[in-house]
This record gives structure tokens, sequence and C-alpha cells, in this order.
């Protein structure tokens, strides 16, 4: 149980310092506070979800 709690958290840490790092690389100015940060490692899954569908939708010509 301690151990897929565990395995949820670092899941949710990895895609923040995924995304510190693509802010980097793309130069953009958006970075998330403290509380964002807290809230994408509670509840990653909706944000993988999420950046998948907009990232499609982009890919097929969709601006909005």
């Amino acid at each position: 149980m301690i151990s897929n709690i565990i395995t949820y958290l670092i899941i949710g840490v990895t895609l923040n310092l995924i995304y510190d790092w693509a802010v980097d690389s793309l130069g953009a100015e958006y970075r998330f506070t403290l509380k964002e940060r807290v809230v994408v490692t509670l509840i990653w899954p909706f944000s993988v979800i999420i950046f998948i569908y907009h990232f499609i939708k982009s890919m097929f010509g969709g601006e909005s």
C-alpha cells in the first residue's frame, strides 16, 4: 500500500520536473506556483489526460 502511494507521488514529481525542463527549454514564461505544483503532483493522471487531449487537438489543426 505504502509503496503504491510512493510510486504515485514519484510519478507526479517526475512530471513536474519534466514540465519545468520543458518551460526552460522553450523559454516560456509561465511557471507553476508551489500550490499548483502540489495539485499537479496529487492529480497527475488528470493533468496527463488534459495534456494529451490538447496535444492531439493541436496536431490535427485545432486552434482553441
